[in-house]
């Protein structure tokens, strides 16, 4: 393969891909709504589970997911702490965040003070301009 046909099957799988997130976000989004309607139908007639449907099923309803977040991390920890549940939290350095203090202690020239426990690797990057 030369050089041009590299650059035209890199583009190809580009918008494939691009096509297909695109894709799986409207089908996401169809999804979520299909459910909320479906589960509001359910509600208002304070059912369980809808009847069963030859070559479709039927549906039931789950326990709700919980989800939860805080807007004061320090708060929260002395809260955890003062109720004896501490153990639900440790100190974590996101993956992100140590790509980008290694990304910059290279670019300052420091490479060589990153300790030995911290693996380095680099993955080729392309962009593609018209």
């Amino acid at each position: 393969m030369n050089e041009r046909e590299l650059v035209s099957e890199y583009k190809i799988a580009k918008e494939e891909v691009e096509r297909l997130e695109e894709s799986l976000k409207t089908a996401k989004d169809r999804f979520d709504k299909a459910q909320i309607r479906l589960v509001d139908e359910l509600q208002s007639k304070q059912a369980s589970k809808t009847a069963r449907y030859d070559g479709l099923g039927c549906v039931t309803l789950k326990k709700p997911i919980v989800g939860a977040r805080t807007t004061n991390e320090e708060q929260l920890f002395e809260y955890l702490k003062s109720i004896g549940r501490d153990d639900l939290f440790k100190l974590t350095c996101h993956h992100r965040s140590l790509s980008s203090f290694v990304k910059e202690m290279i670019e300052n020239g420091k490479q060589h003070e990153l300790p030995d426990f911290i693996e380095v690797w680099f993955k080729p990057s392309t962009m593609l301009t018209k």
